[in-house]
């Protein structure tokens, strides 16, 4: 299996592209101390999620906010169902111009 390359951005850089609101709500949350995983649970708890279908008991945030994090490890840890975009995120970046780092 190939190793997957992610684009080199630190968090600031995916915060920028929020819109304003959300970007200024998710600099707040990490200004007052929380984690960038405790903030990104509290963004999506605010951002519309109530809309979203349940997958377990807990509030409609949490539940979609944990199976969106189930998806992406597997999508990231090699999980099935995600071969195809795994192959295409690599092709995409390989022919990037953006600085890549392995991981």
């Amino acid at each position: 299996m190939s190793s997957l390359v992610l684009p080199d951005d630190n968090a600031e850089a995916w915060i920028n592209a929020l819109p304003d609101s959300q970007q200024n709500l998710v600099q707040e949350l990490l200004r007052a101390g929380l984690s960038e995983l405790e903030a990104a649970e509290f963004w999506l708890s605010r951002s519309g999620s109530d809309a979203t279908l349940g997958f377990s008991s807990g509030s409609a945030a949490q539940r979609y906010f944990e199976a969106v994090k189930a998806e992406f490890s597997k999508l990231v840890c090699g999980g099935d169902g995600y071969d195809g975009v795994r192959k295409d995120f690599a092709r995409r970046y390989r022919s990037s111009p953006i600085p890549r780092r392995k991981i």
